[in-house]
């Protein structure tokens, strides 16, 4: 699920995901949550603080799964 980015992110790319707290994924996942204003007031509350790192370009491709795909690459300064 994403929304538009804020922020920081926007210089990223136009879209950021949602971060939902654990405690609310039974409300979003409820199949009879039928409250529109409801489902919208856990989207629409501010982003968490998101940081943006480089990481290698394996994260492209679903084939490479490892935790070593997310680890910030250390850059040359």
């Amino acid at each position: 699920m994403t929304r538009a980015a804020e922020g920081a992110m926007r210089a990223i790319h136009h879209r950021e995901p949602v971060v939902l707290d654990p405690e609310e994924y039974g409300a979003w996942l409820d199949p009879s949550q039928q409250d529109a204003q409801r489902a919208l007031a856990l989207i629409s509350r501010p982003a968490p603080r998101l940081e943006a790192v480089s990481v290698t370009t394996r994260v492209g491709n679903v084939a490479n799964n490892s935790p070593a795909n997310v680890r910030p690459l250390q850059m040359d300064q």
